[in-house]
């Protein structure tokens, strides 16, 4: 817990946290958010399958407030860095109020997770965090959930169990089919996704879904790539 208070130069009236106060308010997460391993900065995992669940802390050294995130990254997608889905985020703490409310902080971020970060999970509790992530976002802009969409279905097909994947792909078609004008303009002037609108999307996604071999071959390589083969691992049970 932080011991004093340190305040920016020329604002002797703004508290600032300083490289010291880094030290020990990492210390301070590491031991609330214990299920998962601090590796790289401020930033703590674990992974549950392909799936890596992702706690960080966005702070610079003498900024006035650092904020607290939660996320997920899928090892089924290709991509040079982790992408950061299902967000949640913490509220701004500031230096002088740090000791009494990064505990409570702690317990919110843990409570809204849409996948919990501890203990084995089942493959229904996974698809719930997921159905819960879109029926929390579906008055925003839908675009912003084509990602999650994406990474549920991957998730089912790497349980290999037709079920889990017919349930997830008949998600994901009810619920983008009606938005097609937008992948036209994915393909046209992002370069997103191949030209063909949603339906040429939706079935690259049904058949990467049925090709668990291919996904195993990708989660393989973006395990190494980013160099997570030792944070701790959970199970998904099916």
């Amino acid at each position: 817990m932080l011991k004093e208070i340190h305040f920016l130069e020329d604002l002797q009236h703004e508290p600032c946290y300083t490289k010291e106060d880094k030290k020990v308010i990492m210390n301070d997460w590491e031991e609330v958010m214990r299920p998962l391993k601090r590796q790289r900065g401020m930033n703590w995992y674990n992974r549950l399958g392909p799936l890596v669940v992702c706690f960080s802390l966005n702070m610079k050294a003498y900024s006035i407030k650092y904020y607290p995130e939660y996320s997920v990254h899928n090892l089924y997608r290709e991509f040079p860095c982790l992408t950061a889905t299902l967000r949640v985020h913490g509220r701004g703490i500031c230096p002088n109020n740090h000791n009494e409310r990064y505990v409570d902080e702690a317990r919110f971020i843990k409570e809204k997770a849409y996948i919990p970060i501890e203990g084995d999970l089942d493959i229904d509790q996974i698809i719930w965090g997921y159905e819960k992530f879109f029926e929390d976002t579906k008055e925003k802009r839908y675009e912003g959930n084509i990602t999650e969409f994406e990474d549920m279905v991957w998730i089912c097909g790497w349980t290999k169990m037709p079920e889990k994947i017919e349930y997830a792909l008949k998600i994901t078609y009810d619920r983008l089919k009606a938005h097609d004008w937008w992948f036209h303009f994915l393909s046209s002037e992002n370069g997103q996704y191949v030209d063909g609108g949603y339906d040429k999307w939706f079935k690259k996604l049904e058949e990467s879904a049925w090709n668990g071999n291919q996904l195993n071959t990708i989660f393989e390589t973006e395990l190494k790539k980013h160099k997570l083969e030792k944070i701790p691992e959970r199970n998904i049970l099916f």
